[in-house]
Formats: C-alpha cells, sequence, structure tokens
C-alpha cells in the first residue's frame, strides 16, 4: 500500500510515542505517513494495545500524558482511528504462529484486518514476513 489518497496504515507503540513527542527519531518514511494523515490524506489505525502500551511509557518514563493528547486528537480527526481489541482481530491473532511476541502479534492481527501495513522500527514484526511494515 502507498502514500496515496485513501490509503490506511497501523502504528506501531515506538512510531507513534515519537511521533507525539520526539519526530526526529521517525524515519523519513514515517514522517511522511503521519504527514498524509494529518492532512486528511490516509487514516491511522491505532491498535488497542499500542494505547495501552503508550500509556505504560509515559507513565513509566515520566513523560507528558501523551495518550490522552493523542486521544483528544483522535476525537476531533476523523484520520486517526482507535482499534478495539474485539473478536475479529483476535480470531487472526489466535491463527498467527509468529512473532512470538504478544504485543507485536495483536499489532500484525489488526494489520492484517485492516489490510494495511504497520509504521514500526520493531525487527520482530519487520522479518515474520506476512505483514507488510514500513519504516
Amino acid at each position: 500500500m502507498s502514500g496515496d489518497g485513501g490509503s490506511r496504515y497501523v502504528v506501531d507503540t515506538h512510531p507513534l510515542l515519537w511521533h507525539l513527542s520526539d519526530p526526529p527519531k521517525l524515519s523519513a518514511a514515517a514522517r511522511g505517513i503521519f504527514h498524509l494523515v494529518r492532512a486528511g490524506l490516509a487514516e491511522m489505525w491505532v491498535p488497542a494495545i499500542v494505547l495501552a502500551e503508550l500509556d505504560y511509557a509515559c507513565r513509566k518514563y515520566r513523560l507528558p500524558p501523551l495518550t490522552k493528547l493523542l486521544f483528544e486528537h483522535a476525537v476531533l480527526s476523523s484520520n486517526f482511528r482507535f482499534a478495539p481489541l474485539d473478536d475479529v482481530t483476535f480470531a487472526i491473532f489466535l491463527e498467527l504462529e509468529a512473532p512470538a511476541e504478544m504485543h507485536d502479534r495483536l499489532i500484525a492481527a489488526e494489520a492484517l484486518r485492516r489490510e494495511a501495513p504497520v509504521i514500526t522500527r520493531d525487527a520482530e514484526l519487520r522479518d515474520a514476513g506476512f505483514v507488510e511494515t514500513i519504516w
């Protein structure tokens, strides 16, 4: 899936955290996708596990409440969408053998459900090979 109009993406925790707090840590491709989302040219799906991990990281590292900021932004923007962990995504999750790490499998399941690439730097998720990834 390319970054043309109407594209959809699923985001992993670190790229979302960096988008909200330290954009220079993002790759050029990831920055470009977030720009498309802000411009209304693409959708960004945020899995429930990513929201939970983002909140955990903010609390652990004493960062500003970025999860609340994201939530407020998403409510105002139809281009950021929260993806609940529902029966459809969980059924896909149960079928996945890899990646072994539970959080990555949940993100991969959401990407498969949405037929969307994952914005991630995570090598295990990228190396799994069954979901498209962008970094």
